[in-house]
């Protein structure tokens, strides 16, 4: 009996391979607007390690490297993440696709691919409604045990905050106190 042209790897892997590039997709569409600061909007208030001297006086040039950090960090971490997933899911499918190793390791990288691609589709689709709510900019990134949810904002109100938990919860299906929120102004 003549099995079909596609067996259950490979309609895996496909299937694997399209949520990536939708995960990639929605990554680069919800942050086309980017996270760094303007020279008109950059924010006035104290950074972490910003030297402030017994004058009064701020340094510049510490004022001015945390500012740089501190507005670039969405779009720094949302690239590091992805170059790390990119360089796992390479040798993930490596793997995969290695004649030399066995069944079983073949079915465990599997099975991290498409636990790793879930993740990045769930990271994504948090960060899109976190975003079509309102808020400027968001970094979702779900552990193994936990999720942190980093938002761009200078204080949370109490509706803003179910609304997070909510879409966090819904999304990842991570009871509530795994939920961890991070403010950054």
């Amino acid at each position: 009996m003549k099995k079909g042209v596609f067996g259950k790897k490979q309609l895996t892997l496909a299937v694997m391979a399209v949520a990536l590039c939708g995960a990639v997709w929605l990554n680069m569409e919800y942050s086309a607007s980017g996270g760094g600061f303007s020279e008109e909007t950059e924010p006035t208030a104290s950074y972490l390690g910003q030297a402030q001297f017994v004058n009064g006086q701020v340094s510049d040039e510490l004022k001015e490297t945390s500012g740089n950090v501190q507005g670039d960090y969405f779009e720094t971490t949302r690239r590091e993440r992805n170059e790390a997933r990119e360089a796992a899911i390479d040798e993930l499918e490596d793997t995969v696709s290695d004649a030399k190793i066995s069944d079983e390791v073949k079915k465990a990288a599997v099975e991290k691919l498409t636990a790793l691609t879930t993740r990045m589709d769930t990271e994504a689709s948090i960060e899109a409604l976190l975003k079509a709510k309102g808020f400027k900019d968001v970094l979702a990134v779900i552990g193994d045990n936990d999720i942190n949810i980093t938002v761009k904002v200078e204080k949370l109100l109490e509706n803003e905050i179910i609304q997070i938990q909510d879409i966090a919860t819904s999304q990842s299906g991570m009871p509530l106190e795994k939920v961890k929120i991070i403010t950054v102004k």
